[in-house]
């Protein structure tokens, strides 16, 4: 189980300024050819987690998606609200 944390990024020290885009992908982001859909968030992200295995991962399967590699990446913004998905099924970068 491992809970990995991110507030800034090399090219960013504050990320609530940063575009975060994120591809959503049908099936899987590791054997789909190519996304089905994409979005970005313009700013307002504080910090992203990525969640893999244990009791965390498990809680987050009644809430979203279930992940087959039990990866989660969370989005956290600055009103409080967060997004989780499934890990397999999004690739997220910061711009």
């Amino acid at each position: 189980m491992a809970v990995q944390t991110f507030t800034r990024t090399l090219f960013h020290d504050d990320l609530t300024k940063a575009q975060v885009k994120v591809l959503f992908f049908e099936n899987n982001k590791y054997t789909d050819e190519k996304p089905v859909g994409e979005f970005t968030y313009k700013n307002g992200i504080t910090k992203w987690q990525i969640v893999q295995g244990g009791k965390e991962a498990k809680a987050l399967e009644q809430v979203c998606d279930k992940d087959e590699y039990d990866e989660y990446l969370i989005l956290y913004f600055e009103n409080g609200d967060n997004e989780i998905y499934p890990n397999n099924k999004v690739a997220m970068f910061i711009l």
